[in-house]
This record gives C-alpha cells, structure tokens and sequence, in this order.
C-alpha cells in the first residue's frame, strides 16, 4: 500500500501547489485565448482578456475549482480506459474455446446445462467450472473447481509447479502462490478444506500464479473434492469447443436453446463475452462519472457568481463602454469570453493535472491486472470543449443583466 499512499500524498501536494500557483501559470493561456480571440472578434475579444488578467487572484480561485474537477474526471477517465482496455485485452487473449457459456451478473447456474450441452452435435467438449466458500483453518476462501483436463484446455491459469492431476489415491490440489506464501503451504502439504456440506483433506499437488480466465481463486481441486465441500449443482461458467467441421451458428442456436429457460445465463464467442464483461466496467464508470459530474456543476456555478460580482463591480465601467458605442450584443459577447476564458484555464489544468494522476495510479495498478495503460485523448478533448460550452452557459444570466442595466443608471453607480 506504501506506493498509492506517498501517491496520494503527491497528489495532494501537487494540487496545492497548481491551486497556489494558478495565477502564474494561467497567463500564458489567458495571453493565447486573448489573441484568438482578439482576432475574431476585434476590440470585444481584448476586453475580455483585459478583463480576465485584472484580478487575477479572483480569476484563479474561480478556475481552481473547476480544475479540481476536471483532475477527477480525468484521472477516473484514464483508469477506466486503462481497466477496459486490460481487461478486454486479458479475456480475448486469454479465453480458451469456442463459446462460453456463463451468467451475466456473476450468478452460478444449473450444472445438467454441461450434460446437455455435451449431446449437441457438433460439440467436442464442454468443461465446466466452479466457484463457492469455503475455509482453510479460519481463513475463508473463494474455492475453484474444474478437472485437470479443463485446466488445461480451457482455462488460462499459468500453473508454474506440478499439476491437477492426483498423485496416488490422494484428492490433488493447486494453490496460489501468494495463498501458499502466506500460508507456509508447499508441494506435498496436506490441507483440509471446510465448507457448507461438509470437509475433505486435500494434497497439494500444484501452484499457480492465478491469471486465470474463467477466474478460479486460491485453492482449485476437482469437481469431486468440490462437491464433498460445497454445493456442486451449480457452476460458474462452461467453456465449449466445437468439432473442426461444426456449423458454428447451428451450434450457437442450440446452445441458446439449452439456456432458454434461464434468462441470466447468456451464450457468446470470445470476443462477445469480452465486451460483455467490458460493458459492466463501463457501467460501473459511468456511475462514478455522473457523480463526479456534480462537481463539474458546483464549479460552473462559481463561475456564475464571480461573473456576476465582476460585472456589478464594473457597474460604471460597463456604463462607460456602453456610452461610448459599445453595443449590447458586443457587451454580452465580452462577458460571454470571459467566462470561456476561465472556463478554458481551469479545464487545461485540470486535464494536465489529471493525466499525472491517471497515469501513474493506472501504472500502480498493474499488480491488480491492469497492464496497459490508456490515455482517452478524445474524450479529454470533449471534456475542454464540454468546459468551454459550460463557461457560455455560465455566461448567460451574468451578460443579459449587464445589457439590460441603464447606461446613465450604470455611470451615475459610484
């Protein structure tokens, strides 16, 4: 855990440190959005910059919060591009067979689908694996099940000492690494499992280092040691190779039959059950992304309020421009720059802020599986553009006050 604390410590430090420093670091983009906005819109686009840079500790404050927001958004969108991308990439790489046949939300199913599915014509195997609770001494474990023939057909488990396979009249067993290191467990120990229909002593015959697609946890042994543990009439997931000359969709027809009367067992290829895995990822994010969406709205509202202060500020100054030719529309559009100009600052250092965080929790996370890490460069662009509609919007009731104001109400203001 040491490398996520000093990671958020840095984090944090670094923040304060782009909230402190935003002043400084604002006006080279302040200068830049004032020069293309001076050349589209002439005299108004001046104003606007002008503007921007005159309390520049007000514009900071008011573009720091956005750009908090922004971070989050970002670092969740780089995490979340990263965990896709693995996770995908892991399931389409690592899963074995033809079809899958599995739950959508995690749910075991009924074991007989293995049996019928074994009769289909044109299927050459079908292996079944299985899942439940179950206790090693006082440690409660998630137990695997599958015979040795599945782990080695159908699953992707990286085994790095001996096998499923038994030695003797002894109930083998594999392990984990990690679970035996913690454990002092080793080839040739013997160890008892417990579970809610009842126990078995099982030999270790084998360790792996997990990875496996399907996931099969800690301690893996074969559906007759499962079933003297836990219940065995249900399984996890059922992986299917088909005959080399098999009609791929007449055998994708009958499997949907074998399932029809379960509606939370769906049936794909490889890469359909990639992307439904995927899917449930995006989901997931998109929840996370709908919260952190409240902090966006929060900073568009302080961005609403400085305008506003800033303009009842400048309540004879406005007045003043006003007498001297400036135009309500022209008024409206100064204000309506000046608002995307801080809208703008607090996105580009929110983004910047949010790919060091991103990146480096993304690469913190490769021990939990996520080995690649993406950056969604379309979408942090979307979220600049999405900042400077959100600075037009904020725009909207501050601009039309001040054009609506009195020119000689406004110059009399003292």
């Amino acid at each position: 855990d040491a490398p996520f604390v000093w990671l958020g410590i840095g984090a944090v430090l670094l923040l304060v440190g782009l909230v402190l420093g935003t002043a400084a670091l604002g006006r080279p983009l302040v200068w830049a959005c004032g020069r293309v906005f001076r050349r589209l819109f002439g005299e108004v686009g001046r104003l606007a910059e002008v503007n921007s840079v005159r309390q520049p500790r007000r514009t900071a404050a008011t573009a720091a919060t956005l750009m908090i927001g922004v971070a989050l958004v970002t670092t969740v969108a780089i995490v979340a591009a990263s965990t896709t991308a693995s996770v995908e990439h892991r399931l389409t790489a690592d899963q074995r067979g033809d079809f899958v046949i599995a739950p959508v939300a995690y749910e075991p199913f009924d074991a007989r689908v293995a049996t019928t599915v074994e009769g289909i014509d044109g299927v050459a195997a079908a292996y079944p694996f299985f899942r439940g609770p179950a206790r090693v001494g006082t440690d409660d474990i998630e137990l695997g099940g599958a015979s040795a023939e599945a782990i080695e057909q159908a699953s992707s488990l990286r085994v790095v000492a001996g096998s499923l396979h038994a030695d003797g009249d002894a109930e083998p067993a594999l392990v984990s690494s990690e679970f035996a290191h913690a454990n002092g467990l080793g080839l040739g120990r013997v160890v008892e499992l417990a579970g809610p229909t009842g126990a078995t002593r099982v030999l270790i015959t084998g360790v792996h280092n997990g990875g496996a697609t399907p996931g099969l946890g800690d301690v893996v042994v074969t559906p007759e040691s499962f079933a003297k543990v836990t219940d065995a009439s249900r399984i996890h997931s059922l992986t299917v190779f088909l005959d080399g000359g098999a009609d791929r969709e007449a055998v994708r027809a009958q499997l949907r039959d074998a399932v029809a009367e379960i509606p939370t067992v769906a049936v794909s290829d490889v890469e359909e059950f990639a992307r439904a895995r995927v899917a449930q990822f995006d989901q997931l994010f998109g929840a996370i992304y709908a919260l952190l969406a409240l902090a966006i709205v929060i900073s568009v509202l302080g961005i609403v309020n400085t305008l506003g202060l800033s303009v009842m500020e400048r309540a004879r100054e406005v007045g003043l421009l006003r007498a001297v030719g400036l135009t309500r529309p022209q008024l409206r559009r100064m204000v309506t720059l000046e608002a995307v100009i801080v809208a703008l600052l607090g996105a580009a250092l929110g983004v910047l802020l949010g790919l060091a965080l991103g990146y480096s929790l993304a690469s913190l996370l490769r021990d939990a599986g996520v080995d690649l890490v993406r950056v969604p460069w379309a979408l942090l662009g979307l979220f600049v553009v999405g900042a400077a509609l959100a600075g037009i919007l904020a725009a909207v009731g501050p601009a039309r006050r001040a054009a609506r104001a009195s020119v000689i109400e406004s110059i009399a203001v003292d």
